[in-house]
């Protein structure tokens, strides 16, 4: 029993220490933003980004199907193993629990250290000079309009398909992601506490499931990478690139991490990309509307080009043909890791990035 116990404690002790770094990041902020989120964090990722750079491929997707095959081995084999021997308490049965407990508890650990300490790291709002206070519906309608108009010249100036909606003009998704990551750096120069990412976004290579799963894409802290879901509609992509781009300059929150990928579209030359950023933050923006004063939103949203309707209504459409059971799984499984991370809203933080895009309003049109 003693030799039990001491193997159970050896098996959870990496996660006592990511629970400790966790901890003491909470406890002191400013701590956790100049030393671990301004230094440690950089020289972190920056490591893995200039590793993982040298391969065109994601090396996210290979580990990660490399860890769900070996999960379904070793509970087949132990199904087997138990089977045959009649006992469930067999030395290679308790042997093969500490080892997944020692493997789980060192992966928290990993993601203590590589990433876990930004989501207790001072607000992107400290470094932007925005001030976020209570708007009111006719300010938001304002914002509103004004995206509505960019979006409607934009909407001119990109290709289309056969069916009349948005596509992008590169062949190849690669030339997108390069053309994101410029645009991400490009804004860096001017909040170089973002510091240009060594790593381009990658294409997830079965995205199809991802669509499924109702996730745009994902930052993976155990590679530093950032994968892009590119199933799902071409005006979304570009989006989302600069989105996990943010997440690999060490902004966890997901609503800032929106507010800084539309930040980045508007800095690129790509008109692709400009209207990527444009139409999420739109489509941010108008629900909040919507919820707010309806009579308000159906005469805002009245100006919206054909093109642009087009465009909204396909969106709309592909991620309805993608609902159901494991997109409802995938929701929960986010909300209580947003939760868990203290985002106490859980999912409900991405529409938040409205009110950073109405700081940004206000402070452009000098409103007080």
């Amino acid at each position: 029993m003693k030799f039990i116990c001491k193997k159970l404690i050896f098996s959870l002790l990496p996660a006592f220490a990511g629970f400790l770094i966790v901890t003491a990041s909470g406890m002191n902020p400013d701590l956790t933003e100049n030393v671990y989120s301004r230094h440690i964090f950089p020289l972190l990722t920056g490591f893995l980004g200039s590793f993982t750079s040298l391969f065109p491929f994601s090396l996210a997707e290979l580990i990660q199907a490399g860890m769900i095959i070996s999960v379904i081995l070793m509970i087949l084999y132990l199904f087997l193993n138990i089977k045959k021997r009649k006992d469930i308490f067999s030395g290679f049965t308790k042997n093969t629990v500490f080892y997944c407990l020692g493997a789980a508890s060192s992966l928290y650990f990993l993601f203590c250290l590589l990433c876990a300490p930004n989501y207790y790291r001072y607000s992107f709002t400290t470094y932007s000079g925005l001030t976020i206070k209570s708007s009111s519906a006719t300010e938001l309608a304002g914002l509103c309009s004004e995206l509505i108009g960019q979006a409607n010249l934009l909407r001119s100036q990109v290709d289309t398909d056969e069916n009349g909606v948005m596509r992008l003009s590169t062949e190849k998704t690669a030339d997108t992601m390069q053309a994101a990551r410029k645009a991400y750096e490009s804004l860096s120069e001017r909040y170089t506490i973002l510091s240009a990412s060594r790593s381009t976004p990658k294409p997830f290579a079965v995205s199809q499931i991802l669509s499924y799963l109702n996730l745009s894409g994902y930052y993976f802290p155990y590679t530093g990478e950032a994968n892009i879901n590119v199933d799902m509609p071409d005006q979304e992509i570009p989006f989302a690139a600069c989105h996990e781009l943010a997440h690999t300059s060490g902004f966890m929150r997901e609503d800032e991490a929106n507010f800084i990928s539309y930040l980045a579209c508007h800095e690129s030359k790509s008109a692709d990309i400009r209207y990527s950023g444009v139409l999420l933050a739109l489509i941010y923006s108008t629900n909040a509307l919507y919820d707010t004063d309806q009579e308000l939103y159906f005469k805002t949203v009245s100006s919206y080009s054909q093109g642009l309707i087009t465009d909204l209504r396909y969106s709309s459409d592909f991620w309805k043909r993608h609902q159901g059971k494991p997109a409802e799984v995938s929701n929960a499984v986010n909300n209580a890791y947003l939760k868990m991370n203290k985002q106490s809203d859980g999912v409900q933080s991405y529409g938040r990035m409205v009110d950073l895009l109405l700081a940004d309003y206000r402070s452009r049109m000098g409103i007080t």
